[in-house]
């Protein structure tokens, strides 16, 4: 997704999305969810993460998770579902 290739990279992602096979890599999910961000589909990206959050067992990025769905709240003008998360 660096070098302004997130068009090219939500593409792939979502090509398997539709090819569902082998293991749940949830690390996916949070990189499609920072491209939908960056992208400005904020509802989108919020359910993403939200994907990643349910899975992903480790801690690394879920801090990071649980403070971009704040902030997609916040440019959604959802201020409640904001403010429970900042």
């Amino acid at each position: 997704m660096k070098d302004s290739q997130s068009e090219k990279a939500l593409e792939y992602m979502t090509s398997l999305d539709k090819h569902n096979q082998g293991l749940q890599m949830y690390y996916i999910e949070y990189l499609h969810a920072e491209a939908l961000l960056n992208k400005g589909e904020y509802q989108n990206a919020i359910s993403y993460y939200q994907k990643f959050l349910k899975g992903y067992r480790s801690l690394s990025f879920k801090k990071d998770a649980h403070y971009k769905i704040a902030i997609c709240n916040w440019l959604l003008n959802n201020e409640a579902g904001s403010k429970n998360l900042f």
